[in-house]
């Protein structure tokens, strides 16, 4: 009698799970075939809206009238299911459109207008910037023996594209030769003054002078260049 007690609830309990497997197999075969027919219908209806949209791009963009209209009811279709792409096909339909409106002459003259306005800005540009950024030359000579030599000083200044002031003969001169300028951007104007200084055969040295008070009474851009009285005719 104690054997087949305690087979009995074993029994029961083996049952229990065979009938339980019984049921979840079908209910998991449904539910893998639901989530796979669910995958296929939106992999199915992609490819629809997307030949759907493609077809209805070339209608709206057709040459052929009618062809055009059958676009545009399409694409209204598209617009009242809030179809990501309707608006893209609108935009490339007003676009169209726009271009429609212009006569193939009014087009090019408007072409024609957008180059030459662009040109005209390229080459005013830089211009007003050269106008803007020429700086000034002021030299200043120890005596007139040095004036030869600073008239052509101030002729290669000047096919460098710097302003050159009249020459001016000074009563305080300095006793070497020097080239000063008075802010940050006259530097490198400094520099290159300098070097077209040196390369015509006179020893020449940079003065900073953007720290000092005299500035205030000159151009920022502007540079002073000094013939000492130790300079002889070169």
């Amino acid at each position: 009698m104690d054997g087949n007690e305690k087979t009995g609830p074993d029994r029961k309990k083996r049952d229990w799970v065979d009938a339980t497997s019984r049921l979840l197999i079908p209910i998991l075969i449904f539910v893998a075939g639901a989530v796979l027919t669910y995958q296929k219908d939106r992999g199915d209806q992609a490819s629809k809206d997307f030949q759907l949209e493609s077809e209805v791009l070339k209608q709206v963009t057709s040459k052929d009238l009618d062809e055009q209209n059958i676009g545009l009811i399409r694409l209204r279709i598209l617009q009242q299911r809030k179809s990501k792409i309707a608006s893209e096909i609108q935009q490339v339909v007003d676009d169209q459109n726009r271009i429609k409106s212009l006569s193939s002459k009014n087009a090019h003259d408007i072409l024609v207008q957008d180059i030459a306005a662009d040109t005209k800005q390229n080459q005013t540009a830089p211009t007003a910037q050269s106008n803007k950024q020429a700086p000034k030359v002021y030299i200043q000579i120890a005596n007139e023996n040095q004036r030869a030599d600073a008239n052509q000083l101030a002729d290669k200044l000047k096919s460098a594209n710097f302003t050159v002031e009249n020459l001016d003969l000074v009563q305080e001169p300095t006793q070497n030769n020097y080239v000063r300028y008075f802010s940050t951007d006259g530097k490198p104007y400094a520099d290159k003054a300098l070097q077209m200084i040196k390369d015509m055969g006179f020893k020449i040295e940079e003065q900073d002078f953007t720290r000092t008070q005299d500035k205030s009474t000159s151009p920022s851009l502007s540079l002073e260049i000094w013939f000492g009285q130790r300079q002889k005719p070169l």
